[in-house]
């Protein structure tokens, strides 16, 4: 019986022992299970910050590309309204002539001598030709002088929508 004792008492330190043992590494254990928990959501958290940056910057990447297209568009419809310019202003420059010359003819010309083609006619017949020649005359004047007009003004339009693109694109360009 003593020996059961002996056993027993044996086991019994064994097993005290060994608990004392193990409550270490059980802490040991815990405490690291502890530190990955930690781990692991700090890394969620990290991952989930990258994937919100790779978000934005994905849209930034596409709203480059849209300012950048935007830009390419408007030079592309600045270089034409630069050259629509550049074809009125030749118009006008042959407009200019145009009415240049007829001015010098009319000097020229004067009001006397048209009223002495009117009053030499000989006959109605002769004054109503010589009123249609002059009619004819004074329509086509009338005419460059209009076409003068809507050159000018077209113009004028096309420079103020150039004017407007070109700050437009300036606008884009610094915000």
């Amino acid at each position: 019986m003593k020996m059961v004792f002996f056993a027993l008492a044996l086991s019994n330190s064994s097993i005290t022992w060994a608990a004392n043992e193990t409550q270490p590494l059980l802490q040991q254990i815990a405490e690291k299970k502890t530190k990955i928990e930690v781990d692991e959501v700090r890394q969620r958290k990290a991952l989930t910050a990258l994937h919100h940056l790779n978000r934005n910057i994905k849209h930034l990447v596409g709203l480059k590309s849209r300012a950048s297209n935007d830009a390419m568009t408007l030079h592309q419809q600045l270089e034409g309204t630069n050259k629509e310019i550049s074809e009125i202003e030749d118009s006008l420059r042959l407009q200019k002539v145009r009415l240049a010359d007829r001015l010098k003819v009319l000097s020229q010309l004067g009001g006397s001598q048209i009223m002495g083609l009117l009053l030499n006619s000989s006959s109605s017949a002769d004054l109503s030709r010589n009123l249609k020649i002059l009619g004819l005359v004074a329509q086509h004047d009338l005419k460059f002088i209009k076409e003068y007009q809507q050159l000018t003004r077209r113009h004028k339009l096309e420079k103020e929508k150039l004017s407007r693109r070109a700050l437009l694109k300036l606008r884009r360009h610094i915000f």
